[in-house]
């Protein structure tokens, strides 16, 4: 089901309009984009509350407590956060959240992974739908394959899918009336789980897909908030490789160990707590990085190395995805590049505290 997901990213990352790669930027508590307003350009909005119901020329990147997304885009939607309500129109979604209620069109695919999810009777989606939810109710139209791994499963009387139909669930109701065109591939109906591990196996394709989302929106924040860092720490994975990979090892071995001793003595113990965090912290965000480079490499081979940062987390990104589906291999590949990425982040370390000292931060 993943790589069936993972390709399904893939496909939606080639087929984004590069026609502008430059970003609005938009963030306050609550934030309207109204009805009749254009944007020709690609959004990002955060906020508590994210109202977007005019026209987005480009794609739109949007994450809060509650949003609402009624306007159209002619691009993808990419959006994460607890309560979703996506009903208007756009050319591909890519979501993330507590709820997601999806009623609008999408004249080509749909990626979703949340808590519960719900395809509205207006939905309609052109090509294939791909969802992983604990709970899934659908009643819209599918143009081609509708594949899905879910705890509970309902498809109402008005479910159309035009194609193919794949679905794992522990319990599943599928109208007599919902008319399912292609063949109906079963791969898995498990009883309900015994075990806390066989309940959290339900879910594990949500998850993967909101982690994905969610390192890919600190990936922006890091790259609107944090500009200098990023080009310090890619820089120094590009001009000193070597260097890089050779810190990342001596950190992934020395900082637990100091994390010990300290944590051993009453009076270390709350620095190897802070420690231990910001280890935790350096060691997620070394994938960002990777991405980055990665995607910046991808781009210059194909004559973009101009284009915007965050095409280039995106595209490095679904690489990285890509990669650890390789048996093996793709494992020892990934960890190498965490180390160097890794490394590159802790030796900079020094570097960002001078400059700070110097501009009177600290």
């Amino acid at each position: 089901m993943i790589r069936k997901i993972l390709s399904v990213v893939l496909l939606l990352t080639l087929s984004l309009s590069i026609t502008s790669f430059a970003l609005d930027f938009r963030s306050a508590d609550n934030i309207t984009i109204a009805k009749g307003t254009v944007i020709n350009d690609n959004l990002f909005v955060a906020g508590k509350t994210v109202i977007v119901s005019g026209l987005i020329n480009g794609n739109l990147f949007t994450c809060g407590s509650n949003v609402i997304v009624d306007g159209r885009v002619t691009g993808t939607i990419f959006a994460s956060g607890g309560d979703l309500y996506l009903s208007g129109q756009a050319k591909n979604i890519v979501a993330g959240g507590g709820k997601i209620n999806v009623d609008g069109i999408i004249s080509q695919d749909l990626l979703v992974g949340g808590g519960q999810v719900y395809l509205g009777k207006g939905s309609r989606v052109g090509r294939d739908a791909a969802l992983g939810c604990g709970e899934t109710t659908l009643a819209g139209t599918i143009g081609r394959t509708l594949s899905i791994g879910s705890g509970k499963l309902t498809l109402l009387p008005s479910t159309i899918v035009k194609g193919r139909f794949n679905y794992s669930a522990q319990t599943a109701n599928i109208s007599d009336q919902a008319k399912i065109a292609g063949k109906i591939n079963v791969i898995a109906q498990p009883e309900v789980a015994k075990t806390p591990a066989q309940s959290l196996a339900g879910f594990s394709s949500a998850f993967k897909i909101i982690s994905f989302l969610a390192i890919l929106l600190l990936g922006i924040l890091i790259i609107i908030f944090m500009p200098n860092q990023v080009e310090m720490i890619t820089a120094k994975m590009t001009n000193q490789c070597w260097k890089s990979l050779g810190w990342g090892i001596l950190a992934l071995l020395v900082i637990p160990l100091a994390v010990i001793l300290l944590m051993v003595t009453l009076i270390g113990f709350p620095l190897g707590a802070m420690l231990l965090f910001s280890y935790s912290v350096l060691i997620y965000v070394a994938a960002i990085f990777v991405s980055l480079v990665i995607g910046k490499w991808v781009l210059a081979k194909i004559g973009k190395a101009n284009f915007s940062l965050i095409w280039a987390l995106l595209i490095g990104l679904v690489v990285l995805k890509i990669l650890a589906m390789i048996p093996i291999l793709g494992g020892i590949a990934g960890f190498l590049m965490f180390l160097w990425a890794f490394g590159a982040v802790i030796s900079t370390r020094h570097q960002t505290y001078l400059a700070a000292r110097e501009a009177r931060v600290l």
